[in-house]
């Protein structure tokens, strides 16, 4: 898929040169994929990838393939987590804010998948099943080291020796999630603060 979603992009960019509302799109992604190519991340969040309806009525007829555009840049979320293994899209502006509420203290991190985010953290522990190892992306390719445990039994292991608790992905089909609040609970590991990082849950405090 990465060469000809890549390649089709490339050609939007030439075809949409005089719409800047559509360059900026196209330029956003191709940015974000070569960034992914060199393990990094990019450096400002993705633009809204869909155009108003005001934005398609006033440019259809010069450019009549703005909706089939428009299709194929909301295709980018599936084309990374085939290609790099990523299900969410952040930027280095995000990671810092994240960084700071960390605030290097020891983290453990359940459910890692690939482990993109956990690259980029100091103090992490990486941990995940690895389930979904067939499911969306078949050729799993850790950016980090990523212990292969269960959330709930890596929350056991680790929990007397960090300070933070991400809970990167839960898939719809598990309550994983639940169970490792209702174990923390049991354990009085006090929840003073939670916060959501698009929809990750940062659990940070200390046992009671």
């Amino acid at each position: 898929m990465e060469e000809e979603y890549i390649q089709n992009l490339k050609n939007y960019l030439v075809e949409f040169d005089k719409l800047p509302i559509a360059k900026k799109k196209i330029t956003a992604l191709l940015e974000a994929d070569n960034c992914y190519k060199k393990g990094k991340i990019p450096t400002k969040s993705l633009p809204n990838l869909e155009f108003t309806e005001t934005e398609i009525l006033e440019h259809l007829t010069e450019f009549p393939n703005i909706m089939e555009l428009e299709s194929h840049l909301l295709d980018f979320r599936e084309y990374i987590i085939e290609e790099y293994g990523i299900w969410h899209i952040y930027s280095q502006e995000w990671l810092q804010d994240l960084k700071a509420f960390l605030a290097n203290e020891q983290t453990l991190m359940i459910m890692a998948g690939n482990a993109v985010l956990g690259k980029f953290l100091k103090n992490i522990i990486c941990t995940d099943n690895l389930d979904w190892r067939h499911q969306d992306n078949e050729r799993p390719n850790p950016w980090t080291d990523v212990e292969q445990l269960d959330a709930l039994e890596a929350v056991k292991k680790y929990l007397n020796n960090v300070s933070n608790i991400i809970i990167e992905w839960c898939p719809d089909s598990t309550d994983t999630d639940i169970k490792v609040l209702h174990y923390l609970r049991q354990k009085k590991w006090v929840l003073q603060t939670r916060k959501l990082f698009g929809k990750r849950l940062i659990l940070k405090d200390q046992l009671t």
